[in-house]
């Protein structure tokens, strides 16, 4: 009883390999382009800049100094000479772009390694790692290595030249972590959302191969070889396409005897035969490439009108589709018959100019779709609120209006006329007297960047809520709730919906029913410290509201410490001791040291309220309390301490992964 249905362009076609390569260089240079001028608005003295040695004295003095050095590395990896102003944005706007497009290289960077990332063991090399398990630790060793450790962190910020060394020359990820969190210490927000730039950049990439196919087919049409071979290819395409028209939505043995039935019928079609007969001799390849494809549009238009009549009105199909599914297929088609068509010493990429122009398309492409501002207001129901009879409270921008008033004023509120969207969303017999919605006006945004304006609209209310309960709580008051969607409004009566889904919780891996008996067997005060952090850390990830401070709290309790440095230094090499990133010549004290200034700052609340960091930090988090959780059943006085001394020893600061020449 399975339906067939009909498979999206982008799923049913690939392009040939060697097109593929260089339409992804051209796309990765086109990147290199846009970032550089991003970078080159946010600083635009850069190149001029040169920051004199001085004595480190805090994480802070070192920030300040190295930020811009990090910046001209960053330029210095991306290697692109010639650079232009392309944007002409100011230096906060640029700056916070860039934010959100390190997030996504970030996690793009993230994704690469866990690809390559090998748990072999094996390929560990180097004598001095030392294979100790944990109890034959505790037993045989009494060496405080933690001194050794705070020693050398000690010593090496003393040593500019060393501390220079260690901050520059970090792998792509960290280096692009630390800028991002410079930028953010600047400017404190960004200016659309992660999920934006990623979509963005999936327009660009097919704007770009769109334009590029087009340059390159009609380039090298005149090219292909076996032009008769490919004229077939593409009029059996129009064929089969309108066979999944008639499969699509239809069960499969319906669908093949529709699709059967149909065939028999039409093979015997006068109109048809002389169609077939027709595009062999009219599709000439001096023609070029345009007049070619305008020709394939015209057979198809012709093909469906025949086709179509073998049906009556009750069977359902749909050809809206294939035009779109056709053009695709012939760019994809010729691009494919011209490379088998040229030798490998022949193929060559389009020329510099015809680059320069799709290029210049593209950026325009940008700079019209992609990088347009409006202005939206938005709609969410909330609950839990107490409006004490009246109808309406405004405070700043938004705007607390009963159902009452909004029933009666649906059209001044809304500001557009009803659609169906509109309808559904507000339907007038759902509407309760009592229920109250909220209105956030005149928020700006990139065009149509939902995650972007929901996350303003929720930082909104959270911040303006305690405005409202301070004027209107009663003492059995609730906690507010949001409605799961909120409709967006845009100028041109554009609408979108966002849809709020409430994370479940994240669970904390557990181990064997086995392991976790023998641990409860005597209930002890670390295990209870630990249960207690794994409930802090629920409550964390939980929550809708981003709680840095909780998260904090929750550290500080797991390991009993409340001092910001020794808990960074704690948590570094607990991390770092556990988990080092597969990348050239990066040593432990290297990683723990870049972690130690990292943890500095969160814990030190120097950043804004930011996703990305909760994200990364409630990683780091949970495997901490995994690897305490691990040894809890040893029920070690100094456990924490132990657990240190062990990791400094089996993995020492100048322990490093066998070199992988695949990433850097």
């Amino acid at each position: 009883m399975y339906k067939h249905t009909y498979t999206s362009v982008a799923k049913r076609y690939l392009l040939n390999e060697k097109i593929r390569s260089y339409i992804s260089e051209g796309i990765d240079n086109l990147m290199k382009t846009i970032e550089l001028s991003l970078i080159y608005n946010s600083y635009p003295n850069i190149e001029s800049k040169n920051n004199v040695n001085i004595e480190f004295k805090d994480f802070k003095a070192l920030r300040k100094v190295m930020s811009i050095e990090l910046i001209k590395e960053r330029i210095k990896r991306l290697d692109k000479k010639e650079i232009e102003n392309i944007f002409y944005l100011k230096k906060i706007e640029s700056k916070m772009l860039l934010i959100s497009l390190y997030e996504y290289y970030l996690r793009e960077e993230m994704v690469e390694y866990l690809d390559f990332f090998d748990l072999d063991k094996e390929n560990i090399t180097n004598e001095r790692k030392i294979n100790e398990k944990f109890r034959d630790f505790i037993k045989n060793n009494n060496q405080n290595h933690l001194e050794d450790f705070d020693i050398e962190i000690k010593e090496l910020f003393k040593d500019n030249k060393s501390i220079r060394k260690i901050y520059i020359n970090r792998p792509t990820y960290f280096l692009l972590y630390r800028i991002r969190n410079n930028l953010l210490r600047e400017t404190k927000k960004t200016k659309c959302s992660e999920y934006f730039i990623k979509s963005s950049i999936q327009k660009i990439r097919r704007f770009y191969s769109e334009k590029y196919i087009y340059e390159f087919n009609k380039e090298f049409f005149l090219s292909i070889k076996e032009i008769d071979k490919m004229k077939k290819e593409v009029f059996n395409h129009i064929e089969e396409s309108f066979l999944d028209c008639i499969r699509n939505g239809k069960t499969i043995s319906v669908g093949n005897e529709l699709s059967a039935n149909f065939k028999n019928a039409i093979k015997n079609d006068e109109s048809y035969i002389k169609l077939k007969n027709e595009y062999v001799n009219l599709i000439k390849i001096e023609d070029g490439y345009e007049i070619t494809k305008e020709k394939y549009k015209n057979f198809l238009e012709m093909y469906n009108d025949i086709a179509i009549k073998y049906f009556d009105n009750k069977t359902e199909i749909n050809t809206s589709w294939i035009k779109n599914d056709l053009n695709m297929f012939f760019s994809y088609c010729v691009a494919e018959y011209i490379v088998d068509s040229l030798p490998d010493d022949k193929i060559q990429n389009i020329d510099k100019c015809k680059i320069k122009e799709i290029e210049n398309q593209t950026i325009d492409y940008i700079k019209n779709q992609i990088l347009r501002t409006e202005t939206y207001n938005v709609f969410m129901k909330i609950e839990n609120i107490d409006l004490k009879q009246q109808n309406i409270i405004k405070v700043s921008n938004l705007t607390f209006i009963n159902g009452k008033e909004l029933k009666a004023n649906m059209n001044r509120y809304l500001q557009f006329e009803s659609t169906e969207l509109g309808k559904r969303f507000f339907n007038l017999n759902n509407i309760q007297e009592n229920d109250v919605y909220v209105k956030v006006e005149k928020i700006k945004a990139y065009k149509n960047d939902s995650e972007f304006i929901s996350n303003v609209v929720l930082n909104k209310i959270d911040d303006i809520i305690n405005v409202i309960y301070f004027c209107t709580a009663r003492d059995d008051s609730k906690i507010y709730k949001l409605g799961n969607q909120m409709i967006i409004i845009g100028s041109g009566n554009n609408k979108l919906v966002k849809y709020l889904n409430n994370e479940g919780r994240i669970d904390i891996p557990l181990f064997s029913n086995e392991w976790i008996d023998k641990t409860f067997t005597e209930y002890s005060k670390y295990t209870k410290s630990i249960i207690e952090s794994i409930n802090e850390f629920n409550k964390i990830v939980s929550d809708n509201t981003l709680d840095i401070g909780l998260m904090i709290e929750s550290n500080r309790k797991l390991l009993n410490e409340i001092d910001v440095y020794s808990l960074s230094r704690v948590m570094a090499v607990l991390i770092a001791g556990t988990n080092i990133f597969k990348y050239n010549n990066v040593s432990y004290l290297e990683l723990r040291f870049w972690l130690i200034e990292d943890y500095i700052e969160f814990f030190n609340e120097e950043l804004p309220k930011d996703q990305f960091i909760k994200e990364r930090f409630q990683n780091f988090y949970k495997r901490v309390i995994n690897i305490i959780f691990s040894y809890s059943d040893l029920k070690r006085n100094n456990l924490i301490k132990d657990l240190q001394n062990w990791i400094l020893k089996i993995f020492p600061n100048d322990y490093k992964y066998k070199e992988d020449s695949n990433n850097e």
